[in-house]
């Protein structure tokens, strides 16, 4: 279905916050990769990590964080 993307765009565009990411440090790193691990890896996934049958499930599906389209946003959509 087209709709549920279209509102997924326009919610991001919408209420997305305005910041950008820190620079890159050893530390915000390890605590990034964390939070990924804990919060986020369930829907999105990682390399050589199968989707869980929980995001298998979700419609729309999360998107895929290294995808053109979602490494075209800002830092503040993406978050």
């Amino acid at each position: 279905s087209t709709i549920a993307p279209f509102i997924v765009n326009r919610s991001i565009a919408v209420r997305a916050p305005t910041l950008n990411a820190p620079k890159p440090t050893p530390a915000i790193l390890k605590n990034g990769l964390e939070h990924y691990r804990v919060n986020c890896i369930t829907c999105h996934a990682a390399p050589g990590i199968k989707q869980t049958e929980l995001a298998r499930g979700l419609n729309p599906s999360a998107p895929k964080l290294d995808s053109k389209v979602t490494q075209g946003r800002t830092d503040g959509e993406i978050y």
